[in-house]
Formats: C-alpha cells, sequence, structure tokens
C-alpha cells in the first residue's frame, strides 16, 4: 500500500505543472484520520520519502467528519484521505474533490469481552458503540445488520459517540461492553490495554 500511495502522490503532483517536473514544491499539506489508511502518509513523512517532492511535507490530523468536511471544502490542503461516500457527497455539492484511489479495504470490525458473540446475528439485544453518527461506520453496519435481518432500531440498543478513540475508552473503562470499530488500530490498542478483550466480526 505504501508503495503504490507513494507512487500516485508523484505521479499526480508531476502532472499538476510542467514545472514540477524541473523543480520542488515549496509546501505539500496532506490530512487524514486517526486511522490505518494514513500509516503511510505519516511513514512517507518521517523518512522523507517525498523530499524530492516538496521541501516540506505536513500532515494534518481531522478526528471527526465535520473537521474533515471543513478541511475538505476550505481547500487548504493538497491531498486528503477520506471515506468515498463523503468524498461523492460533496463532489456531488460543487466541493473540487478528485478520486485517486481506494487504498484501505475491509478495517472495519467489533470487540467483546464476550467470547460467545461470533456473528452479528449474536448482537441481538446487546448495547453497541458506534462512533460518526450517519457517515460511513454507521452507514456500513446499519446496512450489514438489515441484510442479516436485524433491525438496528428494534434488535439493538445503539450508543453513538464522536469518535472512534472515545468508543475505545468506553470499552477499556467498562463503560461499555462491544464497541464498533472504524479501524483496525483502536482494537489494537485496545487488546494491549486490556488483554481479555477479543477482536470480533472482521467486517
Amino acid at each position: 500500500m505504501l508503495k503504490r500511495i507513494f507512487t500516485l502522490f508523484s505521479l499526480v503532483l508531476l502532472s499538476l505543472s510542467p514545472a514540477y517536473s524541473d523543480e520542488k514544491i515549496k509546501r505539500l499539506v496532506v490530512a487524514g484520520p486517526f486511522a490505518s489508511v494514513s500509516h503511510p502518509l505519516l511513514h512517507m513523512i518521517e523518512t522523507g520519502a517525498l523530499k524530492d517532492i516538496a521541501d516540506e511535507v505536513e500532515f494534518r490530523l481531522w478526528k471527526n467528519p465535520d473537521e474533515l468536511r471543513a478541511i475538505a471544502i476550505k481547500g487548504d490542503v493538497d491531498f486528503v484521505a477520506i471515506p468515498t461516500n463523503t468524498a461523492a457527497i460533496l463532489h456531488n455539492k460543487g466541493v473540487d474533490l478528485k478520486l485517486i484511489d481506494v487504498s484501505v479495504w475491509g478495517i472495519l470490525g467489533m470487540m467483546s469481552r464476550d467470547k460467545d458473540l461470533m456473528t452479528l446475528k449474536d448482537y441481538k439485544g446487546k448495547r453497541v458503540v458506534v462512533p460518526f453518527r450517519a457517515d460511513m461506520p454507521d452507514i456500513v453496519f446499519k446496512q450489514l445488520l438489515k441484510r442479516q435481518g436485524i433491525d438496528p432500531k428494534k434488535d439493538l440498543d445503539l450508543v453513538y459517540v464522536s469518535s472512534p478513540i472515545d468508543a475505545m475508552q468506553m470499552l477499556v473503562l467498562r463503560r461499555a461492553d462491544t464497541p464498533y470499530w472504524l479501524n483496525r488500530r483502536s482494537p489494537s490498542h485496545c487488546v494491549r490495554q486490556s488483554p481479555n478483550l477479543n477482536p470480533k466480526c472482521n467486517l
């Protein structure tokens, strides 16, 4: 994934202007969430992989969908890691966004202390913490539930929080039994803090 993203960065930058083929740009700004999709971006910055492209590379963290939308609409970043549904909505509203690549798949999942919860149907009647209401994790989760014949409003006690980090903290502090996760990094962090936690239902 790192090599592919680096190649895409290079090709896009070189295509923006003929001048870029002969000299570096002064500043490159990339933005991303607290998620796996940002790891290659941070790695490229830390290792200087973009030093031949830009004199300075800045990473901006967006913590929730509102921050993401503000970044995209303001237009002061060169690249942004963004859920595809949000990108489509913003593009249809006239925001100047172009899709370069879908770099990450299969990073949605659940965690629980209950070893018997193995499938989505096992979660009927359970309390589930979900980050980013009405955005990607919530939309995908509800669609998967409906495919399994589960009514999200009647069959589950859904608790919404502002970010995956909040869901992780609720689980670690035992304020919730089963959060629903946005990315792999949060469950890994949870397991390090609470070894009795188990990843469930890799979505």
